[in-house]
């Protein structure tokens, strides 16, 4: 099995994917590429991407298995990317997640549709959509920085993402995996991220049940708790059911090295291998502080105008994941 060395993946990095499946088969055809599928890296083996299982949603990069090296690429924006700009890419994608995909909306992208003599069946399959597949969020995201890869970013495909003159391949991105860490990989129940996914997709569900298919993120029912009467009751007991607010003890049950220093060293024995994973986790609790923070201080300014129970929640929510970044920065910083 294959996959991408995360030691290379940056920030804003593009993954291309395909399989044997019927789907990837058609949509090889339709878009005549040798991809169908492109995901968005956010940093430390993690990736934003658009499928029809979860919708736009987390996933990690150690999970990404192909047969052959060929089915998968990793690809870079050059002149490289700034922190700045990585981190506008980063936000809207992230701003996206619980958002609904579309299979037909992908279809519309195919070369096929867009043909001139299609006419006014043309222009309404470009009429814009708040919907979301793998290509178009790339696209989106890279656009909302400024940065076209697409002519067309919401109706583009995975092989238009690919032949972007502004993306150069990174050589020597996909790897071998061994045979001992398929097993590993290929373990769902230590999915955490898949678990995060699941949660946010019943409860955006649950709300969509009782307010119609225009809420697609977790930032819709901000909205709808601070607009809608009687709906920040409802939104704030669905989203305790649900078990987002404590989705966060999940790592803290799994990893509890990442909390504790006796618990780090006795988990990772060797000096040199724990300076290494140190360093690694260090920068992603760098980056998380800084992602929770901002969420924090954007709450608690909604919060001072519509203070309701489920802007309260996220505040308290945001708190705790600063506290718990600032824990693991702290730790880390002495190796």
């Amino acid at each position: 099995m294959y996959s991408i060395d995360l030691a290379l993946m940056k920030p804003g990095d593009i993954v291309f994917t395909t399989e044997t499946s019927l789907t990837s088969k058609t949509i090889r055809n339709f878009t005549g590429g040798n991809y169908s599928h492109v995901m968005l890296c956010v940093g430390y083996g993690s990736c934003i991407h658009a499928d029809k299982k979860g919708g736009v949603h987390s996933f990690n990069a150690q999970r990404l298995l192909v047969e052959h090296p060929n089915q998968i690429a990793l690809k870079r924006y050059n002149p490289h990317l700034s922190p700045e700009t990585s981190k506008i890419i980063e936000q809207y994608a992230r701003l996206k997640i619980g958002t609904v995909y579309s299979i037909w909306e992908a279809v519309k992208a195919a070369p096929f549709f867009k043909k001139e003599w299609l006419g006014h069946l043309k222009v309404e399959l470009e009429k814009p959509s708040s919907l979301q597949f793998c290509s178009r969020l790339v696209a989106q995201a890279y656009s909302h920085a400024g940065l076209k890869l697409s002519a067309t970013p919401s109706s583009c495909t995975p092989v238009e993402i690919f032949n972007s003159p502004r993306l150069e391949l990174v050589e020597n991105a996909v790897i071998r995996v061994p045979e001992e860490l398929v097993a590993l990989v290929n373990d769902e129940s230590k999915n955490k991220i898949k678990i995060h996914t699941d949660t946010i997709k019943r409860l955006l569900e649950s709300v969509r049940k009782l307010y119609g298919d225009s809420i697609q993120t977790l930032h819709d029912l901000e909205a709808l708790a601070i607009t809608t009467e009687g709906a920040d009751d409802i939104i704030s007991d669905l989203t305790i059911k649900s078990g987002y607010l404590e989705l966060w003890k999940i790592d803290i049950k799994e990893n509890p090295w990442r909390y504790s220093q006796i618990e780090f060293e006795k988990w990772a024995t060797d000096k040199q291998n724990r300076t290494e994973i140190a360093q690694n986790e260090l920068g992603m609790a760098q980056h998380q502080l800084s992602r929770h923070l901002a969420s924090l201080h954007i709450t608690r300014e909604n919060y001072k105008n519509y203070p309701n129970k489920t802007l309260g929640q996220l505040i308290a929510l945001y708190e705790t994941l600063v506290m718990l970044a600032v824990k693991k920065t702290e730790l880390f910083s002495h190796y």
